[in-house]
Parts: structure tokens; C-alpha cells; sequence
């Protein structure tokens, strides 16, 4: 199995890892590359270049050396259509393939090649759902529509992932930009590296969060805020605001905090990762209300679900399914639930038991 410093070449050269990534692995290593995949969300970036591989439109299944280039240049007109961008990478691909295959070692030029063309992709892809906070300073707002996510890095390797139909925006003041503002609307997760010269609030409708170096999901949906603490620290100051008060609620790691404008902060113990699964493009359940993960589905993908026996409502389901498309989400939920669902036009959603 892969350690932590693999690339992504030895991923795609390792069977346990393809198995987990088509859904075929075995429990011990469904566990194992889970742990791997949250160490590090670096891990995540190459599971999603691995996904993007699997996703690849090659015409045979099985390519043989023959038809090397004539697939290379399939692919490269489906990039070109897809993205409006003009690549010629197969004669270059085919170069490297032609150097490893005198070597012996047609196999692993075949997966260098592939792993080429998806640092091609992987560009095109992250050039569009990646930004720095440099790059933003003229727009100050990220609103992410249905569907999709999008993730904001800061110059010392810190990164927020907004979720769908989130929004998010921030202010950098202070002397040497030390003081950095954020108002989100929606949920985001946040991976933040400490500086004891920098000063990072997030304000909500309900409150301050106030980050000491940390990760942390916070999700200000259905009129109040939930933050879910995975480590580090977090201070809360719930509104309203007195600018004499200066009295936060310090959170420990492991702990849900959920408050409004009328209520106080409550706090309890849980499985951060049932709140953090969605920047795997997984949702888990740990005795989770049904009616509560279709609340949680309509919001991320702006549709409205129906059920014919409200009774399914007050069920609870564990567990997890993946979260990579609606399509993915309704095959997952109807196993669980074992009911029959049906996507209509305009976005309505039936659930019959």
C-alpha cells in the first residue's frame, strides 16, 4: 500500500488503491485509505486526480501499443472540446513511453504517460476551482453556485473549501495585512495554519469565530451556526455584539457548537468526520434523522424532495455514500433506505417507500 510521499504514478501502480478507488476493497482496506485520505488534504488533491483518470474517455478499455497515439490524440480533442484549450502533448507523451519501453518498462511508461495528460487536466481543472487570496484581491466575494465546491488558499499553505451554495467573503486590514475578516454564508471548511501575527475572524449571523490555528467546518444554514471542531483551537463570540464584551467561548477538539441570535452556545461530542465527510465528496450519517440528510441534500444541490410515507422522515441511518454527483447521491440513499427515488424535471425529487 502507498505511505504519505507516493506520487500519483505509484497510486495508479497500486492495486489496493484502485480497488478502494472503484469501490471493490476490502474492508481493512477501505479503513486504511479512508485514515490516509483525511491525514492530509494534500491526499485528497491526488485521490481527485486519480478519480479524474478513471473518468478518462479512452475508446478501448484496453489499449495496446499500437494505439498508443491514436488514443493520446483522442483525448487531447476531448480536452480541447471540453475546455475551448489548444494542448499537443502526444508526441512528447510518446516520446517518454518509447525511452521507458527500450528500459523494459512498457507498464509503468503507460501510467507516466496517464499521469501526464491528468497534470494536463488537473491544470485546467484547478486553474478554475483554485484561488489565492493574491488573486482575489480585486474580488473580495466567492459565491459557489449548485453542486460544486470551491477552495481559497492563503499564502502560508492555510485552505478554505466552500461547499455549494455557500458564500464567502473577506476584508484584509491591519498593519503588514494581519487582520483577515470573513463572512460566510452557507459552509465552509477550514484548514489553518497559526500565525501569532495574523488575526482571522469568521462572522456569521449569528456570532464570531475566532480561529487560533486549527480545522474546523462551519456551516451557518437553517438560521443559526454550527461549528464542528476537528483540532486545534477555536473561540466563539455569539451576537449580539457588545463591543465592550470581549468574552469568547473557547471550543475544545471533538466538539459541535451550535448557537443563534436568541439562544446561547451549546456544545456537544461527536464524529467530526459525519460534519467534514462532504471536502471527500462523501456524506456519512452516525444516526443521523433522515429528514435531516434530505434537508442537508436539498441544500447542497437545489432541489426539492418529496416522500410519499413521512413516517421514512423520522428514521435514522449510519453510514456513508459518495457525494460526487446528484445521480451518486439518490443510487446511494435508495440502497440505504431501500425505497424507490425518481428525479423529475425541475429539479423535484419523489421518494416512495
Amino acid at each position: 500500500m502507498a505511505k504519505n510521499n507516493k506520487e500519483l504514478a505509484d497510486l495508479l501502480n497500486d492495486g489496493s488503491f484502485l480497488r478502494w478507488l472503484r469501490g471493490n476493497a476490502n474492508n481493512d482496506e477501505i479503513v486504511y485509505w479512508e485514515n490516509w485520505v483525511n491525514e492530509d488534504l494534500k491526499n485528497e488533491d491526488l485521490v481527485r486526480q486519480a478519480r479524474l483518470i478513471s473518468n478518462i474517455p479512452f475508446k478501448n478499455q484496453v489499449v495496446q501499443p499500437g494505439e498508443i497515439k491514436e488514443e493520446l490524440n483522442y483525448l487531447n480533442g476531448k480536452i480541447d472540446v471540453e475546455n475551448k484549450t489548444s494542448f499537443d502533448n502526444s508526441e512528447s507523451v510518446l516520446s517518454f513511453i518509447n525511452e521507458h519501453r527500450k528500459k523494459g518498462r512498457y507498464q509503468l511508461a503507460i501510467a507516466a504517460a496517464v499521469a501526464i495528460l491528468i497534470g494536463i487536466i488537473s491544470f485546467l481543472y484547478f486553474s478554475v476551482s483554485q484561488k489565492t487570496i493574491q488573486e482575489l484581491a480585486s474580488q473580495d466575494v466567492i459565491t459557489v453556485p449548485y453542486g460544486k465546491r470551491d477552495v481559497l488558499k492563503l499564502s502560508d499553505g492555510s485552505k478554505i473549501i466552500v461547499n455549494a451554495n455557500s458564500k464567502l467573503k473577506y476584508k484584509i486590514t491591519g498593519s503588514k495585512k494581519s487582520i483577515i475578516n470573513i463572512w460566510l454564508y452557507g459552509e465552509a471548511y477550514f484548514s489553518i495554519t497559526h500565525r501569532k501575527s495574523r488575526v482571522l475572524n469568521i462572522h456569521t449571523d449569528s456570532g464570531i469565530i475566532r480561529d487560533l490555528g486549527t480545522q474546523f467546518d462551519i456551516n451557518t444554514r437553517f438560521n443559526k451556526t454550527r461549528v464542528v471542531l476537528v483540532d486545534g483551537s477555536l473561540e466563539i463570540k455569539k451576537k449580539p455584539l457588545d463591543e465592550s464584551d470581549q468574552v469568547f467561548y473557547k471550543m475544545l477538539p471533538g466538539q459541535l457548537a451550535c448557537f443563534t441570535n436568541t439562544q446561547g452556545v451549546t456544545t456537544k461530542k461527536v464524529n467530526t468526520k459525519v460534519y467534514t465527510s462532504w471536502i471527500h465528496y462523501k456524506l456519512s450519517f452516525d444516526n443521523t434523522p433522515v429528514s435531516q440528510v434530505l434537508q442537508n441534500i436539498e441544500e447542497y444541490y437545489g432541489i426539492k424532495i418529496k416522500i410519499n410515507d413521512k413516517n421514512l422522515l423520522k428514521q435514522r441511518i449510519s453510514g456513508s455514500i459518495k457525494n460526487t454527483d446528484l445521480s451518486t447521491v439518490l443510487k446511494g440513499l435508495s440502497e440505504i433506505l431501500n425505497v424507490k427515488i425518481v428525479h423529475k424535471q425541475n429539479n423535484i425529487v419523489t421518494i416512495h417507500k
